[in-house]
């Protein structure tokens, strides 16, 4: 397995990791600002595309993925790759999204500290959050949020209904207001609508009808009063020229009586040959006159007789023009006693309309029987009551407008008490409908809800396994993690506790117990979730453990590591390095590398491994030039070895005053000699085979007794400065202490440096962690 990455957060240059597949844990450890982190993120990021443990952090409104990319380094830069075997992933950023290339079938679970806590302190919606993933059942979920689709979307409809109604009764209201304004009393909302739609639509119109050929009727009386008035005044006009006409022509065709109507013609024909011919005779009389006095005398008589048909002429267009005067007044008046007929049948109909106080009409409209009765007399009559009129046209014109507004108020009201009655109906259908799918999805939840509360109750049992291996003696067997049964998305943990029922770890437990709960509920949860494909990375997810309990959730993770596909723990937790470099910690398939300092150019640096002080020891043994670094690193490991042996058999050690016992290699050989020796001579460590079979004995008497015969040496190059370090021979003597250590070590310890601290086969003490290999006798004090 290999992690590559470059320009991402704090790794500049192109940097590979390498981690053993073989392993089951690997252990990343380092100070804060290391690249532990670094390391966390780019699996996010490569694995899921996400920014790690930026994601719940606030960047001031940059964008988080952004955030990735190294300081120096520009976008393009940036890549991350993860190669498993034949799986190959690489992820970069496309824009402001990542871009991944490559399947894995490999699934990455990340923990962080924040992330475990919320797990137990958060609140049960939060809390459900980070379960959902492991007790989702996708189909039912899939229907149950389709269903709570389309109930939201129906409630919206309904209350999209609602504010119909309340929007149609609000313009219902405006409209009554606007009806009664000014009104002393007015009947209540709801029995002015009853009585609005009580109105008959074919008697409004029939009404409105007689209104309206009333007002027309009145209007075109106006009208054609004036018209027949000028007809009136035309006749007249036309009377008086035609009698003056008339009388011209009696005068002028009196003063030419004689004048025959022919004798125009022949004048003119005469007149016509006098002037040509010239005669000095009359042709018609042979009276000897000169040809001017006949034409003058024949002009004069014809400007009689044209005089005479000129005016015959006038009188004739006079008569004409009188004759047409009456034939239009005639037509006029044929037109204006129609009028006043159909104003008189219009003013019936609305007298009849029993609810009408109808204004009477004027006596000159009730009298003529005829158009022969429309004289002259008559219509001055009426022109004098004419003024009289005006009360019955305003009173239909009043009661036109009052019932075309009743009319439309009517038409108004009821397009706004169907809608009304149409958006009640929809609210009702909509409230069926929502109650069949409220119903449904509450199978569904039921269903979902027992699903995930059994899936939860299965890992009760290997959750609280886990827990108690870390805090033994604990009863939390019976808190319980289940879903909450009303409140959608939410998980609860509650339980038997310190003998409360029911009650909330969170209020009992300290905060190294509640993350050491809450990790063991997540790993029991990824368990059952494709373990084996599983990689399991916790970050810094174990600092709040104290030293005391840090070695059985240490044991406890490498117990749970075995199930999935590989874990990681990130941790800044020195005992821990000091434990596993002490090998006090199982190492069997463990993979430690330890952080050095981090820097912007170089990045991230690693140290692949910590060297147990007896590797370093042996090390310096095979260069032989510094006695004072092989006598120092003897000493301790020789203290390591002595104070578990002084430990584990309870060996008398001085009491020191102070807070701390601090035990020279002197206190600890007086402790395992204190018993006349007894213990040393009895101490025996059995190296066995898979099978249980003894393959060698070691007897730790003769090895304890040289080196404690050694031991000023060590004080003398190793611990101080002392002139009697001069009397040694430094190399071979160091050597010498130095290889008695090991071989002491080599005596004790597996192949993993682990002591057999154990004793719970009852007979003797047995190393922990992996296979049984070393058997240390006696299993207490000879007495």
């Amino acid at each position: 397995m290999k992690l590559t990455i470059e320009a991402f957060r704090g790794v500049n240059a192109l940097s590979e990791f390498k981690f053993k597949p073989k392993n089951d844990l690997t252990i990343l450890y380092g100070e804060n600002g290391s690249g532990k982190t670094t390391i966390s993120d780019a699996f996010e990021f490569v694995f899921h595309g996400l920014p790690g443990s930026l994601s719940e952090k606030s960047l001031d409104g940059q964008s988080r993925l952004s955030a990735l990319i190294h300081t120096t380094r520009k976008k393009s830069d940036l890549k991350v790759i993860w190669q498993d075997g034949n799986e190959v992933r690489h992820a970069q950023l496309n824009g402001a999204k990542a871009f991944l290339n490559g399947d894995l079938t490999t699934h990455l679970c990340t923990l962080r500290r924040d992330l475990i806590t919320s797990l137990i302190d958060d609140t049960p919606a939060n809390r459900f959050g980070h379960i959902q993933a492991f007790v989702s059942v996708p189909s039912l979920e899939r229907e149950e949020a389709s269903l709570s689709e389309l109930i939201k979307n129906n409630q919206r409809l309904q209350k999209s209904q609602e504010g119909n109604v309340s929007k149609r009764n609000d313009e219902l209201k405006a409209l009554y207001n606007d009806w009664h304004k000014g009104a002393k009393a007015a009947p209540e909302l709801k029995d002015w609508c009853k009585s609005v739609l009580a109105e008959n639509r074919e008697t409004q119109a029939e009404q409105q009808q007689i209104l309206s050929i009333l007002e027309r009727e009145i209007s075109n009386l106006r009208s054609g009063f004036k018209v027949v008035s000028a007809s009136f005044e035309d006749l007249q006009k036309k009377t008086g020229a035609s009698k003056l006409t008339n009388d011209k022509l009696k005068e002028i065709a009196a003063e030419n009586a004689s004048a025959l109507g022919d004798a125009l013609k022949l004048l003119e024909e005469a007149k016509t040959y006098i002037e040509t011919a010239q005669p000095e005779v009359c042709p018609v009389c042979d009276t000897p006159k000169s040809s001017e006095f006949l034409s003058e005398s024949v002009a004069k008589k014809l400007e009689s007789l044209k005089a005479l048909s000129a005016q015959s002429e006038l009188a004739k267009s006079a008569s004409e023009a009188l004759s047409t005067a009456k034939t239009v007044l005639a037509t006029q008046l044929d037109s204006f006693f129609e009028t006043i007929v159909k104003l008189r049948d219009a003013h019936t109909a609305a007298v009849e309309v029993s609810e009408w106080q109808v204004v009477d009409l004027i006596a000159p409209l009730k009298t003529p029987a005829s158009v022969g009765e429309l004289t002259v007399d008559w219509f001055n009559g009426l022109k004098k009551e004419a003024a009289n009129l005006k009360p019955l046209s305003e009173w239909a014109d009043a009661n036109l407008l009052r019932v075309k507004n009743a009319n439309e108020m009517k038409a108004k009201v009821e397009v706004l008490s169907e809608q009304i009655a149409d958006s009640k109906a929809e609210f009702e259908a909509l409230a069926k409908i929502i109650a069949k799918a409220d119903a449904i999805k509450e199978i569904f939840r039921s269903e979902r809800i027992k699903y995930a509360n059994e899936t939860l109750n299965s890992i009760s049992t290997d959750f609280a396994e886990m827990y108690n291996s870390v805090h033994p003696g604990e009863d939390i067997e019976h808190i319980r993690l289940y879903l909450h049964p009303d409140r959608k998305g939410s998980a609860c943990l509650t339980g038997p506790l310190h003998g409360k029922e029911d009650a909330s770890p969170v209020a009992y437990l300290s905060e190294s117990h509640l993350d050491t709960l809450g990790l063991c509920l997540f790993i029991a949860l990824e368990k059952r979730n494709r373990p084996a494909q599983t990689i399991l990375f916790l970050d810094d997810a174990i600092a709040s453990v104290d030293e005391a309990h840090m070695s059985q959730l240490y044991e406890m993770i490498v117990a749970q590591s075995e199930y999935f596909k590989h874990v990681f723990i990130s941790s800044h937790y020195q005992p821990l390095r000091f434990k596993f470099k002490w090998g006090q910690l199982t190492k069997q398939n463990i993979d430690f590398i330890e952080f050095s300092k981090w820097s912007l150019d170089q990045g991230i640096a690693l140290n692949r491994g910590t060297a147990p002080e007896i590797e370093r020891l042996k090390v310096h043994l095979a260069q032989a030039e510094d006695a004072q670094i092989i006598a120092s690193k003897s000493g301790i490991v020789l203290e390591y070895i002595l104070d578990f042996l002084t430990g584990i058999y309870r060996c008398r050690l001085p009491r020191h005053p102070g807070a701390e016992q601090r035990w020279s290699l002197g206190d600890y050989k007086s402790g395992l000699e204190s018993n006349k020796k007894k213990l040393l001579g009895a101490l025996e460590c059995q190296h066995v085979d898979e099978a249980g079979s003894v393959v060698e004995t070691y007897q730790l008497e003769p090895i304890l007794t040289k080196i404690f015969t050694q031991l000023e040496l060590r004080n003398a190059l190793g611990a101080h400065y002392k002139e009697m370090a001069g009397q040694f021979d430094d190399i071979a003597e160091a050597v010498q202490l130095g290889q008695s250590t090991v071989e002491l070590v080599d005596a004790l310890c597996d192949a993993d440096l682990q002591l057999p601290e154990s004793n719970k086969n009852g007979r003797c003490w047995v190393n922990k962690g992996g296979k049984i290999t070393r058997h240390l006798y006696p299993l207490q004090q000879p007495q």
